[in-house]
């Protein structure tokens, strides 16, 4: 992004206007138009805004995240309940996994680095499911890191009657199923789209 320095001053010569007609343009001191041009003084956004457009210019500001949420970051993401059972919090989990659905070019980067152990063998193997779905589903190579948690000894199911049970077996997706955890799709990935955002 350009200083504000220079986006003034070109602004300004573009519309060919002295140091002089543009602060009075604008309604401010002379000396303020020379100190921002000379980068002596940083303008808020509202003195810079109302400079660029008395010199026929619009400002537009963009902002954007300078990392991707990381697959990692969700190795705190549960809690033990009093019986002694590992609760994830799933908000955060599904949180992440909305922004890998409306940003499918975040997938290698959010799932490339192993986690951390989270010092929860269904936590870690729910992450690495989630990483091998993640890339089954943009079609790219899983993590070689995920071969290197081991499945849970003991199948761990979302609670619910028999029936219900059943019939998350059925619709849990392979990659939670091959790690033990019977959970289905829907109780994960939302079926999103930019427009829902």
């Amino acid at each position: 992004m350009d200083s504000p320095a220079r986006l003034l001053t070109s602004a300004r010569l573009s519309a060919k206007l002295s140091i002089r007609a543009l602060a009075a343009r604008a309604g401010v001191a002379h000396s303020t138009v020379t100190r921002i041009e000379s980068g002596r003084m940083d303008p808020t956004i509202g003195m810079l805004e109302r400079l660029l457009l008395s010199a026929g210019c619009e400002l537009q500001l963009t902002g954007r995240s300078l990392r991707s949420p990381q697959l990692g970051d969700l190795t705190q993401a549960w809690a033990t309940d009093p019986s002694g059972q590992d609760r994830p919090e799933w908000t955060h989990i599904r949180g992440f996994l909305d922004y890998l659905t409306l940003n499918p070019d975040a997938v290698a980067p959010s799932t490339a680095q192993m986690p951390k152990p989270s010092g929860s063998d269904f936590i870690d193997n729910l992450l690495a499911g989630i990483a091998e779905k993640a890339c089954d589903d943009a079609g790219i190579a899983r993590p070689s890191w995920t071969r290197h948690v081991p499945p849970l000894t003991h199948r761990w199911a979302s609670p619910g009657t028999p029936r219900m049970r059943q019939r998350a077996m059925e619709l849990t997706p392979p990659q939670l199923a091959s790690r033990g955890i019977t959970m289905t799709t829907d109780s994960l990935w939302r079926n999103l789209h930019p427009l829902d955002v």
